[in-house]
């Protein structure tokens, strides 16, 4: 993260990587987010693959030419980190998250505030398309392990992972020793009338041992 943003949390116009002024005409997406954690919704949400990263704990680039303005990072960045702007002539259409109550209306006349909060200007809200953007109606296993990551952190989630695999190979051995008993236990049963009444004595007295002791615990714990 910036060392200055920690001190001031206000970005500057250097810490930010800007488009062009045709690239502003058509409306594209820019990034404020300079944390370097494990997080790339956007990345899975680009439809165009206009959004990359080195690694899940990069900081994501965003490929102005291929962007197409469709808004669907913007609803999917937790950190509220992605705007879509649109430059049309001398006025801009900005498309931001709002996580707040209450909700503006459209054609509502709102404060237009710069990075330390002063009042600069007034706006008119077009569009309140945010909330839908956040119902996600879909949820895949990539979304799944990208939201444990950034909320647990990559250490936290392998070892979870490492232990869920563990269990897993645990149960599927003991399967594989079980199963084999059990079919060699049926078998032998079966050709031997003897040896299948003995198996059904051994378990009908077992039943029978259970029984008893139940009846015979303390009534504190009927």
């Amino acid at each position: 993260m910036n060392k200055k943003f920690e001190q001031t949390a206000v970005l500057s116009i250097n810490d930010l990587m800007l488009p062009r002024n045709d690239q502003l005409e058509k409306g594209v997406a820019i990034s404020e987010c300079i944390q370097l954690i494990p997080c790339n919704p956007c990345v899975e949400s680009c439809p165009v693959s206009a959004i990359s990263m080195k690694d899940v704990n990069s900081i994501p680039i965003i490929d102005y030419d291929s962007c197409i303005g469709c808004g669907k990072c913007v609803g999917v960045c937790p950190g509220l980190a992605l705007f879509i702007v649109k430059v049309i002539k001398n006025k801009a259409l900005i498309t931001l998250p709002y996580e707040f109550l209450p909700v503006p209306s459209k054609d509502q006349e709102v404060e237009v505030l710069n990075r330390k909060g002063e009042r600069i200007d007034y706006g008119v809200i077009k569009e309140g398309i945010m909330g839908s953007l956040r119902k996600s109606k879909t949820v895949d296993i990539k979304g799944i392990f990208n939201w444990l990551y950034s909320l647990l952190g990559i250490w936290w989630v392998t070892i979870g992972l490492t232990l869920v695999v563990v269990c897993i190979i645990g149960l599927v051995d003991l399967l594989l020793v079980a199963i084999p008993f059990v079919v060699s236990i049926i078998i032998w049963t079966r050709r031997n009338e003897d040896g299948a009444q003995r198996v059904k004595d051994i378990f009908n007295s077992a039943i029978l041992r259970i029984k008893e002791w139940w009846d015979r615990r303390p009534s504190f714990t009927k």
